[in-house]
């Protein structure tokens, strides 16, 4: 029988659940049936994470496959989902989100790829959040 492997795990920024399988049309199409998403970066298909998940996946594959569900993954915890890691937008001040928008503008004014102006400016949000009480012209290299 097939096997099919069922990995939680973030995928940009969603918790979402992996599954692996040696490459089959018949699973395949299930993956389909269930509106999954094939992922080249890892190699499989992907739906949200959800409660009801497992017995939808259970269902869906009965008789044809058999389902493995994995716990831990390696490069990230399943539990922790990646956007509730960095700081929102309203927890920086009026003048410091204002300075983060001049920012991207200025990204994009360059032409950079959205994703590099996703991950720029949430690193760039985080270093702000952390001086929240400062304002950009106040943080010299000492801090």
């Amino acid at each position: 029988m097939k096997t099919v492997t069922v990995t939680a795990l973030n995928h940009r920024g969603n918790l979402v659940l992996m599954l692996s399988f040696e490459k089959d049309q018949a699973l395949i199409s299930i993956c389909k049936k269930l509106e999954a998403q094939y992922s080249a970066t890892h190699r499989g298909w992907y739906i949200p994470w959800g409660e009801g998940q497992k017995k939808i996946l259970e269902k869906s594959f009965h008789g044809i496959a058999e389902i493995t569900f994995e716990t831990k993954n390696e490069k990230q915890p399943a539990n922790i989902p990646i956007r509730n890691v960095f700081p929102k937008a309203t927890e920086l001040s009026l003048r410091n989100q204002e300075n983060l928008d001049q920012f991207i503008s200025f990204l994009r004014s360059k032409r950079f790829a959205e994703s590099t102006i996703k991950n720029y400016s949430s690193a760039l949000r985080i270093f702000l959040h952390f001086y929240k009480d400062k304002s950009v012209d106040e943080i010299t290299p000492l801090d």
